[in-house]
């Protein structure tokens, strides 16, 4: 399944999915939403980041939305992940691409519109092979190796 061109492992924590096929559709089991979901490539990647917030950051699947719903002006969007703190306050939002998109300046738009509304102190935006993870504190930016782990 994975080995595939749309589904080649990624830059990121390997993970051991489970897949179903459903009247010849490949679905996945989604770790927060806990239910199978149309596998794309997009869906490869954040399930991926999923499992990665998770298992290896420590972030509480409970704390965890998918397509989070928010309106930029007039617009409705979702934002892929969204991770709240303890005060229910977005602290990450992450948008994830599929691997044959490159992230250029209009992803990073879009996820700097999300965050006008959200206010995260974090943003990441994957494609399963370039990520990048941006700090935002007081107006500032600063590009980060990674994400914190839990409770930093």
């Amino acid at each position: 399944m994975a080995d595939n061109q749309n589904f080649k492992p990624l830059q990121l924590f390997s993970i051991n999915p489970v897949f179903l096929e459903e009247n010849g559709v490949v679905k996945i089991r989604c770790l927060v939403r806990q239910k199978y979901v149309v596998l794309l490539p997009e869906e490869w990647v954040r399930q991926h980041l999923l499992h990665y917030l998770a298992e290896i950051k420590g972030y509480p699947i409970s704390r965890i939305a998918v397509e989070f719903p928010l309106k930029y002006g007039k617009t409705a969007r979702r934002a892929d992940i969204v991770v709240f703190g303890k005060t229910r306050k977005p602290e990450i939002i992450v948008e994830c691409k599929a691997p044959t998109v490159s992230i250029k300046q209009n992803v990073m738009d879009q996820v700097a519109k999300y965050n006008t509304v959200l206010d995260s102190g974090i943003v990441v935006i994957s494609n399963g092979t370039k990520h990048f993870v941006v700090a935002i504190k007081d107006g500032e930016t600063a590009f980060l190796k990674d994400v914190p782990m839990y409770g930093e």
